[in-house]
């Protein structure tokens, strides 16, 4: 695995094990989701982030991250195998460490 692949693997357990903390201490929200091709569409056309990161989370869930390079605007989520995503987190400021 390259140290770009690690870096983004470890990038993408801190944002959700900081969730997971996070959420245990704020009221819950229903999560945001529709299916993968309107958030990809809707990423592109209002946030200009494009995909940065495609993985498995098991086999039958992915993970994806989008950036705006420009922006530093990010969105982190995550799809079924029906094609269903639900946002785990986004945010702003984002920069790649390492190439």
């Amino acid at each position: 695995m390259k140290a770009i692949e690690i870096l983004f693997l470890a990038l993408i357990f801190s944002i959700v094990i900081m969730g997971s903390v996070q959420a245990n201490h704020e009221e819950p929200q229903e999560p945001v989701c529709n299916s993968r091709q309107a958030f990809i569409e809707e990423l592109g056309s209002e946030y200009n982030e494009s995909a940065w990161f495609i993985g498995l989370i098991n086999p039958f869930t992915g993970i994806e991250l989008y950036v705006n390079e420009e922006t530093g605007s990010w969105t982190l989520f995550k799809t079924n195998i029906q094609g269903r995503s639900c946002i785990i987190d986004n945010g702003y400021t984002f920069k790649l460490l390492k190439k």
